[in-house]
């Protein structure tokens, strides 16, 4: 196992993506909608803190080059 790998909260994550891309969304005038299905498991094993970052470089591109009001 990594020095990395921990175990941690999906909803936690995306609550704290949602929360850092406000300023985005709000420029772009892009409603983001996310929706967990009951067969993931809340508590996950792996780096958090990777999963964030790669997150949020994908949705922040999306945002600047999507067309789209709701993603």
């Amino acid at each position: 196992m990594s020095k990395k790998d921990e175990v941690f909260d999906i909803s936690m994550i995306l609550m704290t993506i949602f929360s850092s891309l406000e300023i985005v969304r709000d420029e772009t005038n892009i409603e983001l909608i996310y929706d967990v299905d009951p067969t993931v498991p809340k508590e996950l094993k792996g780096n958090s803190e990777a999963l964030l970052h790669l997150l949020t470089q994908i949705l922040t591109f999306v945002f600047r080059n999507t067309e789209r009001d709701e993603i």
